[in-house]
């Protein structure tokens, strides 16, 4: 089952969206979404084989502030159905040979259908969330010494593999592989960092296909989320919506889980088609506004814990849904946070063009030829120690078109910060002469965030097709925000290319923004 748990909105939020990405369900699969992390995190800055854990990411049961503000974890488990008429269900393309039968003395063996060939068991454990941490656990079986029987890692969707054990004693052998942090320490193959990744048992049976294979196998990844995305109950009534795609007969198992003033409650739900509209009513609680929330979360009367969901056995009963209609209105209901964070001041210049605000480059149309401005801000650059001042005579820059080669001659030593503004003020001008610059450290992404952020939205105005290429070839292993941008410019440039890499974004894409916009063409440069 593919469930998409997106829009889970609870009547007391009116911004109360759960912005998940597509959570896959497998037989056999069971994913939890925890407010509180256990420690499984991605350290900030450049780490070694062992990792350097700050002070802020110290990990203790319930901590809920600094940066276990944001971090919950998802822990996601897979434990191989053995049962003969169904251990295939969760097989990922690319598993041949396969066959499950049962052994003498109680239990199923997965084995080779054939002896003599490769038999290959494969599994896919993927996730909108990055992986920290994982292991792996199985019985292995080895009859003969001409058997083969070995575990392997793919990061790349099965287009290399790194093995991971080979078993060489014959006999029965219980293993526990860790192919996370540990591994990662150890210079082995390891999932840290990465959002999915592929398992694969392999046996080979030489006489008796029953003489090699496994009798048990289980994965499970513990990865770090952003708790805030997760769903927030509150005081009173609740209705949420559980959307995506099932396949006939499935059933999906979930359990929310909170407490309030102490006292643990949960709503457990058996959901057989989508969409899902349920209801929680939460007793009174009082709930305490925080100045600063982002020191500290989820620490009120009222607490969430857990989502659980798991694939239940199919051929069961789901529960009732509310009415879609009903359900839907109450989404429309504006219900305001209880803390006022709003810091309203006079604003000295409104931005009402909606190119000040887009969120793209360029930002402004104005155009100088104040040749002496124009050389009062390259001396800005050239001797102003603060930066501040030099991102915004970058900015001004690009007011004047003649800057063009100052400007192209300073980015490639710029960083990060001023890139940004270069950007900023490249866009405005729009000139040809900035694509070859800009593509050379393109090819380099994400070297030099934020600024190289911002690389496709000149390329976008500049209006030459051929740099379509350079900007889809990157797009699967970089973050969402380059990402947006990338859609941003593929929409402006358009042909067919473009078109091609902004359907597979809009279908594929893990985040649900980005995939929103790709499908929804992006706005015209704004000139």
């Amino acid at each position: 089952a593919k469930c998409i748990i997106s829009e889970w909105r609870p009547v007391n939020l009116r911004e109360g969206d759960f912005h998940n990405s597509k959570i896959f369900f497998k037989d056999g699969e069971t994913v939890e979404l925890k407010w509180d992390n256990e420690g499984f995190f991605i350290p900030y800055g450049k780490q070694g084989p062992k990792l350097s854990v700050p002070k802020g990411y110290e990990y203790r049961p319930g901590r809920d502030d600094g940066v276990y503000a944001a971090i919950g974890q998802e822990t996601q488990s897979l434990k191989v159905n053995l049962a003969p008429e169904g251990y295939d269900i969760a097989l990922f393309p690319g598993s041949v040979n396969t066959a499950c039968s049962p052994l003498e003395g109680g239990g199923n063996i997965l084995h080779p259908a054939r002896k003599g060939e490769p038999a290959y068991f494969v599994y896919r454990m993927p996730s909108p969330f990055v992986a920290v941490d994982a292991e792996i656990e199985a019985t292995l079986i080895k009859d003969g010494e001409a058997d083969v029987c070995a575990l392997s890692l793919s990061l790349d969707r099965g287009k290399t593999w790194k093995r991971l054990y080979t078993k060489e004693k014959q006999g029965r052998e219980k293993i526990r592989l860790n192919i996370g942090r540990l591994a990662r320490e150890g210079g082995r193959p390891s999932v840290y960092s990465h959002y999915e990744f592929l398992v694969r048992a392999e046996f080979t049976a030489a006489g008796n296909v029953l003489g090699a294979g496994m009798s048990d196998f289980a994965i499970t990844a513990y990865r770090q989320c952003n708790k805030r995305t997760l769903p927030n109950l509150r005081p009173g009534k609740n209705v949420l919506r559980v959307s995506g795609e099932m396949k006939k007969g499935a059933i999906i198992t979930m359990n929310v889980k909170y407490s309030v003033s102490g006292e643990p409650r949960q709503k457990k739900c058996l959901i057989s088609s989508l969409p899902f509209y349920f209801e929680i009513n939460v007793e009174p609680a009082e709930e305490k506004a925080l100045d600063n929330y982002d020191q500290a979360f989820n620490v009120g009367p009222l607490r969430m814990q857990a989502i659980e969901f798991s694939a239940a056995p199919a051929g069961g009963t789901g529960d009732a849904s509310l009415s879609a209609g009903e359900a839907e209105k109450e989404f429309l209901k504006p219900f305001p946070h209880p803390a006022d964070m709003t810091a309203p001041r006079p604003v000295e210049y409104p931005e009402d063009d909606p190119m000040e605000s887009s969120g793209f480059f360029p930002q402004r149309r104005t155009v100088s030829k104040d040749r002496r401005a124009m050389e009062e801000l390259i001396g800005i650059m050239k001797s102003e120690k603060d930066d501040i001042k030099r991102w915004k005579a970058a900015e001004d820059l690009g007011c004047h078109p003649d800057s063009i080669d100052f400007l192209l001659e300073i980015w490639p030593a710029a960083d990060g910060d001023l890139k940004l503004h270069l950007c900023k003020a490249l866009a405005q001008i729009g000139s040809p002469k900035a694509v070859e610059p800009l593509l050379k450290t393109w090819a380099e992404v994400p070297k030099g965030a934020p600024g190289t952020r911002y690389i496709p939205d000149v390329l976008a105005v500049i209006g030459d097709r051929r740099v379509v290429p350079d900007l889809v070839k990157p797009l699967r292993r970089l973050r969402f925000d380059y990402r947006f941008h990338i859609v941003h410019a593929l929409g402006i440039l358009g042909g067919e290319e473009a078109e091609k890499a902004l359907k597979d974004v809009a279908e594929n894409d893990p985040f649900p923004a980005v995939r929103r916009y790709a499908g929804e063409r992006p706005c015209p440069v704004f000139r």
